[in-house]
């Protein structure tokens, strides 16, 4: 099951109709996302980016928590020339795209995240694990973070007074011990230029945990981003989406 939405990126003010959009142009397989996926230890459910979505689609689904694709158009326009593509760039477990739907439940599970463009086959970059936890079972953030913790070493900062933790690793793969020092990228597919690329530091994967409690449960979040394979993504789509707006085209014609 697919879910349809239409976001537009736009360096000049315009809007375009989905039915206009969906013709404007084609981003071919570039990347190896093998070639380019990060070597960390971090993983959810044993599932970490790079994979595909029908791989996690298979868990989620034997975990009854099975998820759908988030389809959308994604339109750039520069100088007058649009370019515009259909691609399926998110997933979520049904029912849960909203997060004020369920924090009032008792007990919850889903799993969402980001699927690269077409450029690197749309394979997973980021995968996030929402648990809702009842408040009178004994599971606190505490004791999550003690496993963590066991499982991958402590974190490198905590943000959020408190309640996230993060492991993040800059480009050499060193843990970061301050926020700040690599950046993270968007969450799902943006077009970037190469000026954008060299200009920032961006951090090579980054695993969070979170918690938060709730009126019923308390909720515990986990995420990690490929960001190598996120940013091979985005340079090898960028590099065709620049091609496409160099490409000399001649004015179209209305019938008179």
């Amino acid at each position: 099951m697919r879910i349809k939405y239409i976001y537009i990126i736009s360096l000049a003010a315009s809007f375009l109709p989905a039915q206009v959009l969906a013709q404007e142009g084609v981003v071919q397989k570039a990347v190896n996302p093998a070639e380019h996926t990060s070597n960390h230890p971090y993983d959810i459910l044993g599932l970490k980016p790079g994979g595909t979505y029908e791989e996690l689609g298979a868990v989620a689904s034997e975990r009854g928590i099975p998820v759908v694709e988030q389809e959308g158009t994604y339109s750039l326009s520069i100088g007058g020339a649009q370019f515009a593509m259909d691609f399926a760039y998110a997933f979520n477990t049904a029912g849960l795209e909203n997060i004020y739907s369920y924090r009032n439940r008792p007990e919850w599970e889903g799993i969402s995240g980001s699927l690269a463009s077409p450029a690197a086959g749309s394979v997973i970059t980021r995968i996030n694990r929402t648990l809702g936890i009842p408040l009178n079972q004994n599971v606190t953030s505490d004791s999550v973070l003690a496993q963590l913790t066991e499982k991958y070493g402590p974190p490198g900062y905590v943000e959020d007074y408190g309640s996230a933790y993060i492991w993040a690793h800059d480009g050499d793969g060193n843990l970061v011990t301050e926020a700040g020092t690599c950046t993270f990228p968007e969450r799902i597919f943006a077009y970037m230029s190469l000026e954008q690329m060299e200009s920032e530091n961006f951090c090579s994967v980054v695993f969070t945990f979170s918690t938060m409690t709730h009126s019923a449960a308390r909720e515990f979040r986990f995420s990690i981003t490929d960001i190598d394979l996120y940013m091979a993504d985005v340079k090898a789509a960028s590099e065709q989406i620049d091609a496409f707006f160099e490409t000399p085209t001649s004015p179209s014609k209305l019938d008179l």
